[in-house]
């Protein structure tokens, strides 16, 4: 009996526990300003981490730039894309 159960206990302890890799986090940041636009791409890299720690700090967001320069305020609308591999 003990032959049975101590295999089947293995097999789920390894099926529950997290995988620990490297986890790459690749953002693309939109910005846009008066109809024009640009885009970029930001790429990092975490060693030994679970998928749930790495998505964690891969964050998309979104953000507000407002800059008065004289009487001309310019405003940039900025949008990160993030993707965790």
């Amino acid at each position: 009996m003990k032959k049975i159960f101590i295999p089947l206990f293995v097999i789920a302890a390894l099926s529950i526990t997290s995988c620990r890799k490297s986890r790459t986090c690749t953002c693309t940041t939109t910005s846009t300003s008066n109809g024009v636009g640009a885009t970029s791409t930001n790429v990092r890299v975490w060693g030994h981490v679970t998928k749930r720690e790495a998505t964690a700090g891969c964050l998309s967001k979104k953000w507000t730039q407002t800059t008065t320069s004289g009487n001309n305020t310019y405003t940039v609308d900025n949008v990160d894309d993030c993707k965790v591999s």
